[in-house]
């Protein structure tokens, strides 16, 4: 209440926190005025009210504080008297409460609320379109919500469309050398390669040939049958007086002795009787006829022996 006497006016009553007497020489409490909706006072004894300042509001009169804006909503009005500032627009919040002007989503996010792009995409700033987020490229993936970049594929890995969670191995038979791979290579003839998710194909050893692109592994040189340089599309038949008495030979051996080869990529085969091969004979590809006197018993031999 106010009150003042005529001997002391050292008695008069300040009006209560959130009203306000402009009046002087006031004799009683009605006096006293609620500071209206978007003013408070909080003093006593108050001749005004003050205007709630930008980033709060007070939608109630006769109060002593004015209410911050709460998160994702600001005002720059002077005496905001609404019930709740302000909603920020789409693609805009706010840091903590009280703010004056909304603020573009943070990178890494977007739309109402500032929600976190989803995974298979991103936004790189504030200065992008704060109402959508963008696909991951071709060759890069993305597999954590609300990230600010995609990651490119590594070698040996690919994305073959946009907006991908993950990068996807290449398959056995194939390699992608480079980052940011958008399809995977096929090995090419003579290579292989059997891990999935490889940057490299392999070059066939010697003994092998592979003579498809895209393969898994390389195939043995069949008997008699040779490849001696890597990455082999075809192997070789052995030359006459040759052979290769195993699979996956990288060379071809003379015949032994005894033995002779006239047609190539075929075994090597006896002298028959009558006839040898020494091993200090490098012309593998026939066998010699005994002299006159001289013989061989048995057919193989390497020399011949006197008839008996």
């Amino acid at each position: 209440s106010i009150t003042k006497t005529s001997t002391d006016i050292t008695n008069c009553l300040g009006c209560s926190n959130g009203k306000f007497s402009e009046k002087v020489g006031a004799d009683k409490v009605e006096i006293c005025i609620n500071c209206p909706a978007g003013y408070i006072q909080n003093k006593i004894g108050g001749a005004y009210c003050l205007p709630c300042t930008p980033g709060k509001h007070q939608p109630n009169s006769g109060q002593d504080t004015c209410i911050d804006c709460k998160q994702g909503r600001a005002t720059k009005i002077i005496g905001n008297n609404e019930t709740q500032c302000r909603e920020c627009l789409s693609g805009q919040t706010t840091v903590g409460e009280g703010n004056v002007l909304c603020q573009n989503c943070g990178a890494g996010k977007y739309g109402y609320g500032c929600k976190d792009c989803a995974a298979g995409q991103h936004r790189a700033s504030t200065t992008d379109d704060p109402n959508t987020c963008s696909k991951c490229n071709k060759g890069t993936a993305q597999n954590f919500t609300g990230k600010t970049l995609c990651l490119p594929c590594i070698p040996g890995s690919i994305t073959q469309e946009r907006g991908q969670k993950k990068c996807i191995e290449c398959s056995s038979g194939q390699h992608q050398p480079e980052l940011r791979g958008t399809s995977c290579i096929d090995c090419l003839p003579g290579t292989f390669q059997k891990k999935e998710g490889s940057a490299i194909c392999i070059d066939c050893s010697p003994g092998q040939h592979q003579s498809q692109a895209g393969r898994s592994k390389c195939l043995d040189c069949d008997i008699n049958m040779y490849s001696s340089k890597q990455g082999a599309t075809e192997c070789i038949n052995c030359e006459k007086g040759k052979q290769a008495t195993r699979e996956g030979s990288g060379s071809c051996f003379i015949c032994g002795i005894g033995k002779f080869n006239d047609v190539s990529g075929e075994k090597c085969k006896s002298c028959p009787a009558g006839y040898s091969r020494k091993d200090d004979n490098l012309i593998a590809t026939q066998c010699f006829q005994c002299k006159a006197g001289l013989t061989t018993v048995l057919p193989g031999l390497g020399a011949c022996s006197e008839c008996e």
